[in-house]
């Protein structure tokens, strides 16, 4: 894979209520955009990115790539981040870096941690189960562990409790407290995810130095369970 273009990076983060655009212009970070995200009254995105390549004086098919998070997360946010990111790609024929949402939670938090640290993130809880991400912090980057993907949590079982072991727990309000209290004995601590577009770009760019883009038409989101929307609609249908 060969490197890949840094210089007017765009990377979009939907996957939770409230998203936001970052951008780099040539190599240096601009100011990221906060919105509301995963309404179907307004769209928010698009008008976000329009205003931060304004900011930044450049035109869409000046950009050198798009960073996109693409879950586990919410459905509509998910949804339109995708679907929007794939529109610029194909019309201006930048490269696509598809950042799964869990690399973008450690990576808000990078600062405070030390190389050989490791973090796993939980998301998309339903009922008993999870989605869990173990990842180690690197001194250039994240490795991901064995185990990533849905577990049992209530209560969680011997795998989760080898997995969360000395690690730090990133989990938000929606991950039922059973599993917080069944970890707690052996988590170093647990904090509330912060996931931002600034984070996302920071991986984008790792991503591009590496060359790892995604082909537009092969970029989905990434769901861990069918979507409640669409199990509703088939049920009705």
């Amino acid at each position: 894979m060969s490197i890949q273009d840094t210089s007017n990076l765009l990377a979009i983060e939907c996957s939770q209520r409230t998203g936001s655009v970052a951008l780099t212009r040539d190599g240096v970070d601009v100011e990221f955009i906060e919105f509301g995200s995963g309404g179907r009254e307004e769209d928010l995105l698009l008008p976000s990115i329009d205003a931060l390549l304004q900011r930044a004086e450049l035109v869409p098919e000046q950009l050198s790539g798009i960073g996109i998070s693409i879950g586990p997360g919410g459905f509509t946010g998910l949804r339109i981040a995708v679907a929007t990111a794939k529109g610029i790609a194909e019309v201006t024929g930048c490269p696509l870096y598809a950042v799964p949402s869990a690399l973008v939670a450690a990576e808000a938090i990078r600062s405070g941690l030390a190389t050989g640290d490791r973090v796993v993130v939980a998301s998309a809880a339903k009922l008993d189960t999870c989605w869990l991400t173990p990842l180690e912090c690197l001194e250039d980057g994240w490795k991901q562990l064995p185990g990533v993907g849905i577990h049992t949590i209530l209560p969680p079982g011997p795998d989760v409790l080898a997995m969360c072991e000395g690690a730090l727990l990133l989990a938000d309000e929606h991950v039922p407290q059973g599993l917080h209290e069944g970890v707690s004995g052996v988590v170093v601590s647990r904090q509330e995810p912060r996931l931002d577009a600034a984070a996302c770009l920071r991986i984008t760019v790792d991503m591009a130095r590496q060359g790892v883009s995604t082909d537009p038409l092969e970029l989905l989101p990434l769901y861990p369970r069918e979507p409640e929307a669409v199990r509703s609609w088939r049920l009705r249908h």
